[in-house]
């Protein structure tokens, strides 16, 4: 009896060994799937420096996340996140539908290239993603928008590199500092606070000296508008 119970005293200490080491490198696995099956999604290299979530699997944090731009557009990321965040209803994601009780995203950097030949490394990102989804019978991005609860955006800045005429070539300093934004329950409202808060930006964007707004950005994006420059 008394081997038995060491025997079983062994095991359940082999168990509690292995269960404490799954938990430390589940973090990791989870990356790596999730860097796999983003890049399945979008056919575009994404990389995250680090990827936790708490014992339930409702909140996940993300620490330098990029998204790596296509090839032809150089090594700069299109996409720099340092910081993501975000709690889920775990209930309603059974059903297919993606309801956050928390979102937090920090855009450090968006980089919009316009390669030699005239070609937008956001065009090019958009036409990876279609046709990456297009071979999908089933995707990540099927799930129904059910809702934001509170939404917290900082977005520091958008860099253009324009080399066709290098001239054009603008940082652009965005200073959208922790905006928030509560119940967003539906499409309709979350497209409409989108959209509002578009135009704010965009506002303070025109009001900027021309060598710093994103008036001057736009033009120089448009196919014979860098000449008037």
């Amino acid at each position: 009896m008394k081997k038995v119970l060491r025997w079983l005293g062994g095991g359940l200490l082999l168990l509690l060994v292995l269960g404490i080491a799954a938990w430390f490198v589940k973090d990791s696995i989870l990356k790596s799937f999730t860097e796999r099956r983003l890049r399945q999604e979008t056919g575009l290299i994404i990389e995250i420096g680090q990827f936790k979530t708490d014992l339930t699997g409702s909140s996940l944090r993300l620490k330098d996340l990029r998204v790596l731009n296509p090839v032809g557009f150089g090594s700069a990321a299109f996409l720099d996140i340092p910081e993501g965040f975000c709690v889920l209803e775990l209930r309603r994601a059974k059903t297919n539908e993606v309801h956050f009780k928390e979102l937090k995203i920090h855009l450090a950097e968006l980089n919009l290239i316009k390669n030699k030949q005239g070609l937008l490394n956001l065009e090019s990102v958009k036409e990876s993603i279609l046709q990456a989804l297009a071979h999908r019978k089933r995707s990540l991005f099927n799930f129904g928008f059910g809702g934001i609860d509170r939404l917290e955006l900082t977005l520091d800045k958008v860099n253009y590199t324009d080399q066709q005429q290098p001239e054009n070539t603008a940082q652009i300093d965005l200073g959208v500092q922790n905006e928030v934004a509560t119940n967003l329950q539906t499409e309709e409202q979350f497209s409409a606070w989108l959209n509002a808060f578009l135009v704010r930006v965009a506002i303070q964007q025109y009001m900027q000296p021309k060598s710093q707004g994103l008036n001057f950005l736009w033009k120089s994006m448009l196919p014979g508008q860098g000449e008037q420059h």
